[in-house]
This record gives C-alpha cells, sequence and structure tokens, in this order.
C-alpha cells in the first residue's frame, strides 16, 4: 500500500448521482509496474530468469508450502473466454483450461498469498496467465507465461495493460456467478472429460460447487482490496476531528484485534464509536454516492447448450452479448451512501486487516500470550456426559452458554461458545489439557482462542457440573505497543509495522 490511489472517476449511471470509481479500465496504467513487482515474480523469479517448478502439479505444490500447507482452490474450464479459449481447438475437452487461485493461507503461510494469487493453464499451448498482487505498487499484475515445459527455459512478460484491463474493467481478477457452469461443476462438462482419467495436472475432473464458489469468493475479495489504500490515504485523511496519523493508528489497531479474534464477522465494538463517525463523515465528503469499482462477476454461461444445439466448438466458444467479458459491466458499490458508520468501520476494518499478512498475525499472537491483562472469570452450570466414546458438555445459562465435545484421543471442538455481551463464538477446536482443563484453539490459523474483540480466552474448565473460563485482557499490551510506534511508520502502510509493533510487544508493561 505505498502507491496512493492515483486516479478517481464517476461511473455511468441512470441518475446524476454516481459512486466514486476506485478503477478505471480506460487507465490501465503501465504494462510494467513503477513499484515494486507481481507476487508471482517474488514466489519464481531467480535472477535474470524465473525458476518454475514443472509439471503444474509440482507449481501448485510449490505455491502450497509458500502458503502454509493449503493449495490453490482449482477449476477445470474446457470453453472459457480467456484469451487461452482457442488454445485447445478442436479438442477443447482433451486439454481444458486449469483455473487455480489461493483462497486461504496456513498458519506458517511464508507470503500472503489470499486472495492475491491467480493462475490459467493451457497445457496445449504451454502457457499460463498469471494475475498477481504487487504489494508496493498497490494493484493486480498481470503476465503471460510462454514455453512453460520440461524442455525449455519458460519466458515470462508483463501482458499489455491496456489489453488485460478491456476485460479486467477493475484491473483485478474476474469469474462467473454461480452455477458457474462452464467449469468441470457442470455434471455435463465433466461427462465430456471422462477420457482424461480421475484428474487432469492434479485437478479431479469430477468435482462439485464448492471449489468454483470458494475462488468465486477469493475473486470478489481480492477486487476489494483497493479499497484498503483508499481508506488508509484518503478517507483518514478526510476524516473530521481526527488527525490523519490517530486514525490509522485506532484503525490499525482494531484490524489486528479483529484478525486476532479470527476474522468472526463484521468489526463492532462501542469504543470505536468516534473513529466510525469521523469516517462516515469523511466519506460524505469524499464520496456522497458511495465507493464503487467495475464488477468482477460475469454472467454463468453453459456453453453445451449451443453444442447441444448442433454449433462447432470453435463458435460456441466465442462470448457474445452480455457473455462477452469486454461488454462494460456495471459498477459494483464497494461502500453505499446508505450504508451506516458502523457498517463503513467494520468494511474498513475488514480491509485494513486483510492486508496483514498471516504469519503477522501467528506472531503478535504469540507475543501477547506472554502478557498478563486484567481477567474475569465466568461460570455457569453445565451438562457434562459421556456419549459413544466422546465427553459431551452443553451449558444455556446466558453468563456462559456452551456446546461441544472432547473425543477419548484428546482432540474436540466446540460449535458455540457465548459470552453474556460478547458476540457468541464458534468453530473453536479442542484439546485436552491438565486435570479437567480444556485447551481451545481458533480453527483456522491455530491462533490462541479469543473474544471477537481480540481478548484471550484460558482454558476452558469443567467439573462438577460446572463449566469455568476465564478473560484475560491481553489486548491492552496491544493498544500501548500501537500508541508507541512512529507515526510515519503506520502511515506507510499496515504492511511495514511488524518489526517496530513486535519491539514494542517484547517490553514489559510499565
Amino acid at each position: 500500500m505505498a502507491a496512493a490511489i492515483a486516479t478517481f472517476m464517476a461511473l455511468p449511471s441512470v441518475s446524476q448521482a454516481a459512486p466514486l470509481a476506485l478503477t478505471d479500465p480506460a487507465s490501465p496504467g503501465e504494462t510494467r509496474p513503477a513499484a515494486g513487482q507481481s507476487l508471482f515474480d517474488d514466489l519464481f523469479r531467480d535472477g535474470d530468469g524465473y525458476a518454475l517448478p514443472y509439471p503444474f502439479e509440482r507449481l501448485t505444490a510449490a505455491i502450497a508450502k509458500q502458503n502454509g500447507g493449503v493449495r490453490p482452490r482449482a477449476v477445470l474450464i474446457p470453453l472459457g473466454r480467456s484469451l487461452q479459449r482457442l488454445s485447445a481447438d478442436p479438442d477443447y475437452f482433451g486439454s481444458p483450461r486449469v483455473v487455480v487461485g489461493v483462497d486461504a493461507a496456513g498458519a506458517r503461510a511464508a507470503r500472503h498469498l489470499k486472495d492475491r494469487l491467480f493462475i490459467g493453464y493451457q497445457p496445449k499451448s504451454t502457457s499460463l496467465e498469471v494475475i498477481s498482487y504487487n504489494q508496493a505498487a498497490g494493484r493486480f499484475e498481470f503476465q503471460v507465461v510462454s514455453n512453460y515445459t520440461d524442455a525449455r527455459k519458460p519466458l515470462v512478460e508483463y501482458a499489455d495493460r491496456e489489453l488485460c484491463t478491456g476485460c479486467h474493467q477493475g484491473h483485478a481478477p474476474i469469474f462467473p456467478i454461480a452455477q458457474w457452469n462452464e467449469t468441470n461443476a457442470n455434471p455435463g462438462i465433466a461427462a465430456r472429460m471422462t477420457g482424461l482419467g480421475a484428474a487432469f495436472h492434479g485437478v479431479p475432473v469430477n468435482r462439485g460447487i464448492d471449489e468454483p464458489d470458494a475462488l468465486d469468493q477469493a475473486v470478489l475479495r481480492a477486487n476489494r482490496l483497493i479499497l484498503a489504500p483508499f481508506v488508509w490515504r484518503q478517507l483518514c485523511a478526510a476524516a473530521p476531528g481526527l488527525k490523519p496519523p490517530d486514525c490509522r493508528a485506532a484503525l490499525l489497531l482494531a484490524a489486528l484485534r479483529w484478525r486476532l479474534g479470527g476474522s468472526r464477522g463484521p468489526w463492532r465494538t462501542a469504543e470505536d464509536a468516534v473513529l466510525a463517525a469521523a469516517l462516515h463523515a469523511g466519506l460524505r465528503k469524499l464520496a456522497p454516492d458511495g465507493v464503487a469499482i467495475a464488477s468482477p462477476s460475469l454472467p454463468d454461461r453453459n456453453p453445451l447448450i449451443e453444442l447441444d444445439a448442433g454449433v462447432r466448438p470453435m463458435e460456441a466458444v466465442e462470448p457474445e452479448g452480455v457473455y462477452d467479458p469486454a461488454l462494460p459491466r456495471a459498477a459494483h458499490l464497494l461502500v453505499g451512501p446508505a450504508d451506516s458508520a458502523a457498517d463503513l468501520l467494520a468494511l474498513a476494518v475488514g480491509a485494513i486487516g486483510e492486508t496483514i499478512p498471516p504469519a503477522v498475525i501467528v506472531a503478535i499472537d504469540a507475543a501477547l500470550a506472554r502478557h498478563a491483562g486484567a481477567a474475569t472469570s465466568v461460570a455457569a452450570d453445565c451438562a457434562v456426559e459421556r456419549v459413544a466414546g466422546e465427553i459431551r458438555f452443553e451449558s444455556t445459562d446466558p453468563a456462559l452458554a456452551l456446546s461441544g465435545y472432547v473425543s477419548s484421543s484428546g482432540g474436540g471442538a466446540i460449535s458455540r461458545l457465548a459470552l453474556r455481551g460478547r458476540a457468541p463464538l464458534g468453530g473453536l477446536k479442542v484439546s485436552a489439557g491438565p486435570g479437567r482443563e480444556l485447551r481451545l484453539a481458533e480453527s483456522a490459523l491455530g491462533l490462541t482462542a479469543r473474544l471477537a474483540t481480540g481478548e484471550r480466552l484460558s482454558p476452558l474448565r469443567l467439573g462438577d457440573g460446572r463449566a469455568e473460563i476465564t478473560v484475560i485482557d491481553d489486548v491492552a499490551a496491544l493498544r500501548r505497543a500501537v500508541a508507541a510506534m512512529d507515526p510515519s511508520i503506520i502511515e506507510a502502510g499496515p504492511q511495514g509495522f511488524a518489526p517496530m509493533l513486535m519491539g514494542g510487544l517484547a517490553r514489559p508493561a510499565p
């Protein structure tokens, strides 16, 4: 987020009012970035060339390794709408395009890949189309890889950005909406590819809608990445009653707490009411009709309808009318004029929070666990029973509502944990501790179990028909560390703050 948003324009509208557009397909920018490089280059550039694992399964495995063990999502698209669409002619179902994207991260992810790396691979043309994020420039880069084989050196080039943004009008990935009938989630498409075997370049030929749905969600989030620099620079500068450094520090603290709490739903806390009101007033001044990008969603298209009607594959693969990705698309509102101050704050906190790499959150969580804090214990009656080798526990007390289990092997889960006046938690992992204690952890990154607002939870104690848990306010240590940071470090963006913040957390409380 080192570069500010450079161009704003009004999108066409049926009324005189129009949202502020954060991207303009008519202003694609330079093909080669003026600052930084693509995430794909960060991963695979090797001196003057590239060290790209081959075959494609090894490439996705290398990405998964950098992503903490979490593999990219993947689908097969034999008759798609990309520039590679004619490459497999005439045997489209014999060489479908493989589309992958990173939609989640592991706890030990070495790189911040989630929603930032998408690849389309066409084996017949031995080529890749790559869309990956450039953190320094605050934009996605478009690249083409030729000669992707085991026998030749791959040629990696930045693609003509003007050509790319004709379809990628938000300067980011695009994807069809449900039911994703171009992909192998369509049983008819999968049935025509049975000659490929069970999998094609590591991607199962038969698969349900979970994969394209996950890719679709990742694409939507990827297009929202541009909101973070807008909030950080323009909106904080326009927020009345708050100095920009104070606005950014408050946003950073809220974003860290949101991520530490497992990113559980929209950020909601009364203590940020002043920040929410200031951001809301700033938005009314900057963009009274809201903030938008070009929609990244393409209409769903089923090419089998034309094939079954006798249309030749080469003609069926050509998108026409509303299915043409080069057709100008309507504005997609990121922030609407009717959004409340609380809604805007939640969106802003989420946007800033998603810029923070998982490894930084894991390190901060571990550092905070070494801090004490004000402790509040809550106890309630709890039914405990042994069923089929499991210990199941449940409490309906409003002070501590609880439902979960632990197996004889020591593992388990809590489906619901709710303290009075706090947002309920779910999806917590359980492991047996000493005595009657159960250690709790957040599922996705394995973080310490915390409230949605970031405060740490002690192990759960069960015994004699009672359950007890303690809330430890180690957020106070985080608040002190953020307050002590150099404002210029914060201003540069929420990615470069980690060393200074970790130094602050290493110091004992005054």
